[in-house]
């Protein structure tokens, strides 16, 4: 995302938000009021911006599942494995190497660790269910990104906090700038 979002000018450059004291007290760095509102200014730059829309919906759609299911493949091919296992052993009680306690024994540990196996491939499905975005939610949040300012009107003061805390990561003030970094 970080690399869409290249052409997007996020910094406020603070000459616009410094009152004529600022050469008086280098330390100041404007009002609180004026950072505000120049740091929600940036936010709507951001969401008005084709690129950063863009890059918001790939974001979104990107498929955080791959370690899931590379451990499916990791259980079936064990699975897969099974049937040889069970035909040595057949072997083994068929040449007399084994007797019917040991081949009974021995088939019901491998039918219990085929039923755990397929199990956990089971629960590891539903977990990718439930993370997978539906085409629902990813036009939701596409929509509420596109339009923040309406949002931004409308939302209670404690509803602006948790909104600037979801989005902004960090704000940094460096000389005559304020650079912020994106949650996104």
């Amino acid at each position: 995302m970080k690399q869409l979002l290249q052409d997007v000018d996020l910094t406020i450059n603070f000459d616009s938000l410094f009152w004529d004291s600022y050469k008086a007290c280098k330390k100041y760095m404007g009002s609180q009021r004026k950072i505000e509102g120049a740091v929600i200014q940036q936010i709507k730059k951001l969401a008005s911006s084709q690129r950063a829309q863009k890059a918001f919906e790939e974001e979104i759609k990107k498929d955080n599942t791959q370690h899931l299911k590379d451990k499916i493949l990791l259980l079936q091919n064990e699975i897969s494995k099974l049937p040889e296992v069970r035909h040595r052993y057949s072997i083994a009680y068929g040449n007399g190497v084994m007797n019917i306690d040991e081949y009974g024994k021995t088939s019901a540990e491998l039918n219990e660790t085929e039923n755990k196996l397929r199990h956990e491939i089971s629960e590891l499905e539903k977990e990718i269910g439930q993370s997978v975005v539906t085409e629902e939610k990813v036009n939701k949040a596409l929509q509420a990104f596109k339009d923040f300012d309406l949002i931004w009107k409308e939302a209670t003061f404690e509803r602006k906090k948790d909104l600037i805390r979801d989005i902004i990561k960090e704000v940094r003030a460096n000389g005559k700038k304020i650079e912020l970094e994106f949650n996104l």
